[in-house]
This record gives C-alpha cells, structure tokens and sequence, in this order.
C-alpha cells in the first residue's frame, strides 16, 4: 500500500478502508511519499499494526520518509519499531 502525501484527518479516513479491505492478509505499507503526516493517520496505522499482529500476520511500513519521521517525533513517537514490524 503506497501511502499519499498528505496522510490527514480525510486520508485517514481512506486509509481505514483500504485496511479493512486487506484484513486477513500480510500488509507492506510504503511511505515514501508522506509529506504530513497527522495524528488521526499515525492512530490508524498503529491500531492496525497492533490488529495485525495479534491475529499473527505480518504488518510493515518501510521506506519511512524524513518528513514522516519529523512527524512521528513530533507526535512522540520517535521509536519507529512501532511500525516497522519489530516485535513490541
């Protein structure tokens, strides 16, 4: 799944439901494009990596823009090994 630029509150809503459509599967998110990334779209894809990983399916997000890590930070979630897979 290749994120969009701009992941905010309105993307998080088309985030969601691409994500339902995938339940079930291993997912391999990209997010090399991501210019902002907001609150409501790092709650998302945190709940589904946590969803994905207590049903035992894979659940990756890689190629982590600069712009997307500056937002994690500011969002105080610096620890990128809460998407990118790692055990918690």
């Amino acid at each position: 799944v290749m994120l969009p630029a701009r992941l905010d509150s309105a993307a998080a809503i088309s985030l969601a439901d691409r994500l339902r459509e995938l339940q079930g599967t291993d997912v391999v998110i990209d997010a090399s494009r991501v210019e902002l990334l907001g609150a409501k779209a790092m709650q998302t894809l945190l709940l589904a990596a946590a969803s994905w990983r207590a049903a035992g399916l894979g659940f990756t997000v890689t190629n982590v823009s600069a712009m997307a890590r500056t937002h994690l930070s500011d969002l105080g979630l610096s620890d990128m090994r809460l998407i990118e897979g790692a055990a918690p």
